[in-house]
């Protein structure tokens, strides 16, 4: 089992003054394998996380307070279920699949909507709006979804 101490990479690994692309929960038993594939992540810009089972990686996953289960379709917020529509629950996923990561409105529309159809670009206004609500209808705290001014939605990347 790997210690503690080598389970975190520092935030500031990797390459200096490259941009963090997101965070990685690896899950591995064979301790020379993970750390093979934890230096090649953090090379390329990721912050990795180490397991090495899976039980401690689902507790690990779950200090996080919003989990997103893309094959289930499910999104849960401090254990409890939280219902959305599949056009709130894709905006969901895209945001927090790369927090910190800053997405122009047109950028949702065609992740979210496609290029089908006619859609204003205020649409993803409304549907970060209807999203937010549903969490705080569910007295539950709502997502990290930041607006940026003039731009566009990202998710809050936690420290």
């Amino acid at each position: 089992m790997m210690t503690a101490d080598r389970r975190r990479v520092p935030p500031g690994a990797g390459q200096p003054g490259r941009q963090r692309l997101g965070r990685v929960l690896l899950v591995e038993d064979e301790q020379d394998v993970a750390e093979l594939i934890r230096y090649n992540l953090t090379k390329e810009g990721y912050d990795v996380i180490l397991s090495g089972n899976g039980n401690e990686a689902l507790r690990l996953a779950r200090e996080h307070d919003l989990e997103i289960d893309r094959h289930r379709f499910e999104v849960r917020m401090k254990g409890r279920p939280v219902e959305l529509t599949p056009k709130e629950f894709e905006l969901l996923a895209t945001l927090a699949g790369t927090p910190g990561r800053v997405f122009g409105r047109e950028e949702l529309l065609d992740i979210v909507w496609g290029r089908d159809g006619f859609v204003e670009p205020r649409t993803v206004d409304v549907h970060v709006a209807r999203l937010r609500g549903k969490f705080t209808i569910a007295r539950l705290e709502e997502p990290g979804i930041e607006t940026v001014r003039g731009v566009g939605y990202r998710f809050r990347d936690k420290p």
